[in-house]
C-alpha cells in the first residue's frame, strides 16, 4: 500500500468564486473507490460535514470540502479534511502525490 505525505496533496482552489479544499486519489480500481467513499462516508456521518465526493473514470477520486452555508471555508473543513488525510486507500501504482509531479516537470 502507497502512503504520500497529506498536506502537500491537497490543494486551496476557488470555484466560482467560493474558496475550497480539494484532494485528488488514483484507487487501485473501482472496487476500491468506493470502499474509500464508504470510509469517507462514516467520518463526514459523525463530523455532520458533508464533502463533495467525485468517482470518474471508475479509479480517479476527487473530495472537495467547504462549508457550504458560509459558502467558504471554516475550521471544520480543515478538521474533516485531516481526518481523511488519515484514511489509507489502496492506491493505484500510477498514483502520483502533487509534490512528485512538480519534480517531474
Amino acid at each position: 500500500m502507497q502512503r504520500v505525505s497529506s498536506q502537500r496533496c491537497r490543494e486551496l482552489y476557488e470555484e466560482e468564486k467560493v474558496p475550497k479544499i480539494r484532494r485528488r486519489y488514483r484507487v487501485k480500481n473501482f472496487v476500491e473507490g468506493v470502499k474509500f467513499f464508504n470510509d469517507i462516508c462514516e467520518i463526514a456521518e459523525s463530523e455532520n460535514h458533508h464533502p463533495d465526493l467525485h468517482l470518474e473514470g471508475y479509479q480517479h477520486v476527487t473530495v472537495c470540502i467547504y462549508t457550504h452555508s458560509v459558502r467558504g471555508l471554516t475550521e471544520n473543513d480543515f478538521i474533516l479534511a485531516a481526518k481523511i488525510d488519515g484514511l489509507q486507500p489502496k492506491l493505484s501504482k500510477y498514483h502520483k502525490s502533487k509534490q512528485a509531479q512538480q519534480t517531474t516537470k
